[in-house]
């Protein structure tokens, strides 16, 4: 038995905005990518055509569909990662890469 993909609906400023960045060529591309997902998913298409389609995997396709549902426009951008502590604050770093006395 299969499990059934989320159904994805959008308000009407969500589908302008994943349209803008889906063509837009301003865009990163992931974002773009993730936003083709979303407006395949939107017409009904299930992971596994979406994957093809878009020349991809269904895991790939299901987390971004997932995550959507989960956080909506929020869900299509990169989760923090965290790293080394930095060991400058921005302003040190900025007196320190532009030499700016003060």
């Amino acid at each position: 038995m299969s499990r059934k993909a989320p159904i994805i609906e959008l308000t009407p400023e969500e589908i302008m905005t994943i349209e803008s960045w889906a063509r837009s060529g301003k865009t990163e591309q992931r974002t773009a990518f993730r936003s083709k997902i979303i407006l395949a998913a939107r017409e009904g298409q299930e992971n596994q055509a979406i994957a093809r389609d878009l020349h991809t995997t269904i895991t790939t396709v299901g987390k971004w569909r997932k995550r959507f549902v989960e956080n909506r426009l929020r869900g299509l951008s990169d989760s923090y990662r965290p790293g080394i502590t930095p060991i400058y604050d921005d302003k040190t770093l900025e007196k320190r890469i532009f030499r700016n006395p003060g």
